[in-house]
């Protein structure tokens, strides 16, 4: 389906003289496959192609791509000589071709497309260095037979920056496809996807379809529309192989599936983790038992080998999966799947809006709270999304113009040695990390002096005698958990914040969720941590991370500190919800949290204030000693065993 040239060398080994061969060029000469390959933009061009089919049984070709002619057998005419042309030859073939490509373009001329419904009429209008190609005349025998009985692809993972007809030709799938969402508000759409949608609109009724994919399909949120659209068929095997296995740079996975609406169907498939066999293991795979035809609702292993496992899965499992997710369904995740993705799924369900859009969270607080959080009790299941309130910070654009370093702390050190005319609050000649400017405290002013209408919208310099500089929290390495001292801050002014709103790419976000008793959290690494979470009180924060104000006093700040930075979440995000480093805002809530005793609760702080003491350098314990502290406490929170859970690092 991808773009592509061949170069095509044939040879047949017969025992014949160059005469003889010849002579009887009918009889030896390959077959002529010259139209069976093409040139264009698989993506973009006529919708659906295959529907044509039913449509010619019943002679209303118009009703299909709006053709106001009759077409009286020309299709048929096309497929028939496209047969014929590969075993023409001499003449005769030269004959065919020009016939065929006189029909074709007599076709071709004939249709409406821009009329129809079935041609992508936006995605089309933004291509620019490429052609649209159309399926319904470039494959006219296989459009006529209902589709390909097999497609089997190896779409690009990753097309660089993408053109413009990727983003329109999301808005018609959206349009037309119920398995096509957009889950995460103002998500890249890549064209990986697309070649998904297009490969199934291609294969016939019962065909055969397989692809070659990035693995992290299974889990990440962009992905969501490529898992329905799996599920929604009849799924029969995902395969996660040896990295080896491709030679590529990612770990790849194999979906195979038959093409037949299953929406309504739970059905068995096979999940097959073949990430630490042998590539020469995976023969053993033709011995694995068939499918059966009945739903049955158990999870089966259906291998005894240590480096690949398999198992039989109905699929409804990972229908009712956080955003469909697919995983490997050991004993350690089926515990999990029952105790906190399934009732974490529901909740997703009755508050997707809320979940997914923080102006729509922001103004329905008082509705969350009277109808869940009121309601919770010790050994509930909750979600981060609906605990908490907030969202991405700001970026500034410029951080040189904006931010500064605190005098006395290291990097306001590093700036002083870099400039021998160095000067305090202006901005100096060499930066230091991108900053360049240090600032005193008595140019500081604590945000608990602010008015309301300070924190929104700016500090009038002199009424504050020039006090306009707040703390302001980013960063987001391995050491920033738990506690970070403070050693930025950004310029508060109506001034500083008037340039900001006004620079391209800068943004204020919403201030109602800064200068407040929070969590600070970020993405993860290399390392140990997938997300790093630490303890904030009245500061900005910046787009590096993400801030959380909690939402009840039942499941406090560092609390939530406890859940984000323990292996118990780092397992659950990454086998269960997304399965990179790069986690996103829209991952964290719908984190699934147990609602703890009184007791629970107070042990758990306990030693969330040993971290924070540990980090503070007010403590002789290490950090690792506290976090396998902490780890031990959230699994048994959970249910869980700590030692049993593998790392998912």
């Amino acid at each position: 389906l991808c773009k592509f040239r061949v170069w095509l060398y044939l040879i047949q080994d017969l025992n014949i003289s160059i005469d003889d061969f010849l002579n009887q060029n009918d009889k030896f000469a390959l077959p002529n496959l010259g139209l069976k390959f093409f040139v264009g933009n698989s993506l973009v061009g006529d919708y659906e192609p295959t529907e044509l089919h039913d449509t010619l049984h019943v002679g209303d070709y118009q009703g299909s791509l709006s053709g106001n002619y009759d077409d009286g057998g020309l299709i048929e005419k096309i497929a028939t000589l496209r047969k014929e042309y590969v075993n023409a030859h001499s003449n005769e073939k030269q004959e065919i071709h020009a016939e065929i490509q006189r029909l074709t373009d007599d076709l071709d001329d004939k249709i409406s497309w821009e009329s129809s419904e079935h041609w992508m009429t936006e995605p089309v209008s933004e291509l620019s260095n490429s052609e649209p190609f159309k399926w319904s005349i470039k494959v006219p025998e296989v459009i006529l037979e209902g589709g390909f009985d097999i497609v089997i692809g190896n779409p690009p993972y990753k097309g660089g920056t993408n053109p413009d007809y990727v983003t329109a030709l999301s808005d018609f799938y959206e349009q037309r496809r119920e398995e096509y969402v957009k889950p995460v508000r103002k998500m890249v759409y890549d064209r990986y996807q697309k070649f998904v949608f297009r490969g199934e609109e291609l294969v016939r009724d019962g065909g055969v379809y397989t692809y070659i994919v990035n693995s992290t399909f299974r889990t990440i949120a962009t992905k969501t529309s490529t898992r329905n659209l799996l599920q929604s068929n009849r799924l029969q095997e995902i395969l996660l192989t040896n990295i080896d296995t491709f030679d590529a740079a990612v770990n790849a996975a194999i979906f195979s599936l038959r093409h037949a609406d299953a929406r309504n169907q739970n059905y068995q498939m096979r999940y097959v983790n073949g990430l630490e066999a042998p590539i020469t293991s995976y023969r053993n795979l033709i011995h694995l038992p068939a499918l059966p035809d009945d739903g049955t609702d158990h999870v089966r292993n259906i291998t005894d080998t240590d480096d690949l496992q398999a198992y039989q899965v109905p699929v409804d499992m990972y229908r009712n999966s956080i955003r469909g997710s697919f995983f490997e369904p050991d004993e350690i995740k089926e515990e999990v799947y029952r105790n906190y993705i399934t009732p974490a799924n529901n909740l997703i369900a009755e508050w997707k809006e809320e979940l997914y859009d923080v102006d729509r969270q922001r103004d329905n607080l008082d509705e969350i709270k009277e109808q869940h959080l009121d309601q919770l009790k010790p050994g509930d299941v909750t979600l981060l999304g609906l605990i908490t309130w907030g969202g991405e910070g700001l970026k500034t654009s410029n951080n040189k113009e904006h931010i500064a370093y605190i005098n006395g702390s290291e990097s306001a050190e590093r700036v002083k040695d870099r400039n021998d005319s160095f000067r305090f609050v202006e901005q100096n000649e060499n930066a230091y990390n991108f900053i360049n400017r240090v600032i005193q405290d008595e140019h500081t002013i604590d945000p608990q002096e602010l008015t309301k209408e300070e924190r929104f919208n700016g500090i009038v310099s002199n009424e504050r005698d020039g006090r306009t500089w707040v703390p302001i929290e980013k960063g987001a390495s391995t050491s920033d958990v738990y506690y970070k001292p403070t050693e930025q801050y950004i310029n508060w002014s109506k001034e500083s914040l008037e340039k900001i709103r006004n620079r391209r790419g800068g943004r204020i976000r919403d201030p109602s969720y800064y200068f407040r008793r929070s969590v600070f959290a970020s993405r993860g690494g290399a390392g140990k941590y997938k997300t790093k979470a630490r303890y904030i009180n009245n500061a900005v924060v910046d787009s590096s991370g993400v801030v959380l104000v909690p939402t009840t006093d039942q499941l406090p700040s560092k609390y939530l500190l406890g859940i984000l930075n323990s292996e118990v979440t780092k397992y659950v995000l990454y086998h269960f919800i997304n399965g990179t480093l790069n986690v996103q805002a829209a991952d964290m809530r719908v984190i699934p949290v147990p609602v703890p005793t009184a007791d629970q609760l107070d042990n758990i702080i306990e030693s969330i204030d040993a971290a924070i003491a540990v980090q503070k350098n007010n403590s002789e314990r290490s950090l690792d000693d506290v976090q396998s502290e902490i780890d031990e406490k959230i699994a048994d929170l959970y249910g869980l065993d700590v030692e049993y859970i593998p790392r998912w690092y």
